[in-house]
Formats: C-alpha cells, sequence, structure tokens
C-alpha cells in the first residue's frame, strides 16, 4: 500500500486565452494521482476550458488519456482520480469563445 507523497505544479494560477499544455511531471515512479482544477475567474461570451491527461513514454510524442476534467464554463474547482499513470504527464487545455479569459491551476499529487 502506497502513500500519496509528492504535490507537483502543472500550471500556477494564472489569466489564460490561448490553449496550451502544463509543465511536464516524470510520473514514472507513481502508480496513480489525483489531479486538482481550479478556476478562480472566467470572462469572455461563451468562454470554456476543456483539458485532457496526455501520457508519453519519451517526453517528445504525446498521446491522448481517456482522463479529463468535466467541460469548464463557470468558476469552481474538481478533482480527477487516475490510476493509470505513462511515464511522463501533462494536460493538454483548449480555451475557447469570443475574447476568452480563464485564471486557472492544475496541481497532481501523486501516490508510489
Amino acid at each position: 500500500m502506497g502513500r500519496w507523497n509528492q504535490e507537483h505544479t502543472l500550471l500556477t494560477s494564472a489569466a489564460r486565452s490561448v490553449s496550451g499544455q502544463s509543465n511536464v511531471k516524470n510520473a514514472g515512479e507513481y502508480g496513480e494521482a489525483i489531479f486538482f482544477l481550479n478556476v478562480t475567474a472566467i470572462s469572455g461570451a461563451g468562454a470554456t476550458l476543456e483539458t485532457r491527461l496526455q501520457y508519453s513514454s519519451d517526453n517528445e510524442t504525446w498521446f491522448d488519456s481517456a482522463f479529463s476534467f468535466t467541460s469548464v464554463a463557470a468558476t469552481g474547482k474538481q478533482a480527477l482520480p487516475v490510476s493509470v499513470l505513462g511515464k511522463y504527464v501533462r494536460f493538454d487545455y483548449t480555451i475557447s469563445g469570443t475574447t476568452p479569459s480563464i485564471t486557472f491551476s492544475l496541481v497532481g499529487s501523486f501516490k508510489s
């Protein structure tokens, strides 16, 4: 039975208006994780945030996983437990809408 022994910030809280990717975490030594999405501000007509966990074996070629947060159109918090990790993990996020601005952060807690 492992223990939750490392927290890693994948994205610090900041206002974002274009799509992108989070920082990368080498998760090869961990068996599972819980990721936390915290959206503290959202503006712009139809502004939405989509986030999907991605895996990589070499930190160069990335593949979408089956894990994603629920689509976000308002402030709030979500947790995403994941029991299958790739060697490297990151989140790909898509921001859409008319002149959107979304302030959010992503943190992962990892269990060995």
